[in-house]
């Protein structure tokens, strides 16, 4: 995530770090966040993050959860399975990021979200979230980052979230990292082209806007 000057005039209570790559911890979001800031992040990146001076740091590895309250209800961040690459031995290369399952709960209302991360939609990664229950919303992180070298490409594209939301079922799909870094070199409106007809609603939002789901 980057915290540019909207977030900074808005109530941030918590911010959530699936990995702490420039293009979602970048120099401004460094410079910026309160270095009290509850913050969670992958267990790969917690020595870093304390030592630039986060005090109020959770670490969560694969499969760990953390809930937090909100108002009446309750907020579960569980880290999920992400692979950065298509070849699983370049992962602790690029750093072993997280994809999160989050439950947000109030009394008997449940919704349930996916937010990738810089995973693509490898089978196992298919699988570990599949077997978390029904899924309503759908994030991932698009851009189609990658070159023909060594690392190939490291975030999916439209044709792989079409795949992951074949797969996983969700009502709707919100992408997110594909607009706002040198580095995305797949425009939306490819998986915006590739979603016609879809079983699932696609929303795209843009910076400083919001979405409600009830």
């Amino acid at each position: 995530m980057s915290y540019g000057a909207d977030a900074q005039s808005a109530a941030v209570d918590l911010v959530v770090l699936s990995h702490a790559h420039e293009d979602h911890f970048d120099q401004a979001a460094e410079q910026q966040l309160p270095r009290n800031m509850p913050l969670v992040a992958p267990s790969h990146d917690a020595q870093k993050m304390q030592e630039k001076g986060f005090s109020a740091l959770t670490s969560r590895a694969w499969n760990e959860s953390v809930s937090y309250q909100a108002g009446a209800g309750t907020v579960t961040f569980t880290a999920v399975l992400a692979h950065h690459s298509g070849d699983a031995s370049i992962d602790p290369l690029l750093g072993l990021g997280n994809g999160y399952w989050i439950d947000v709960t109030q009394g008997d209302w449940k919704k349930t979200l996916y937010w990738t991360g810089d995973t693509l939609a490898a089978e196992d990664v298919i699988q570990a979230v599949r077997a978390r229950g029904p899924l309503d919303i759908l994030m991932p992180h698009l851009g189609r980052v990658g070159t023909p070298g060594p690392l190939g490409k490291i975030s999916m594209g439209a044709d792989a979230a079409v795949q992951l939301a074949r797969a996983l079922s969700p009502t709707k799909v919100v992408p997110i990292h594909h607009s706002s870094y040198v580095l995305y070199l797949e425009p939306i409106d490819r998986l915006v082209t590739q979603s016609q007809g879809a079983h699932y609603g696609l929303d795209l939002i843009s910076e400083g806007s919001r979405l409600l789901y009830r």
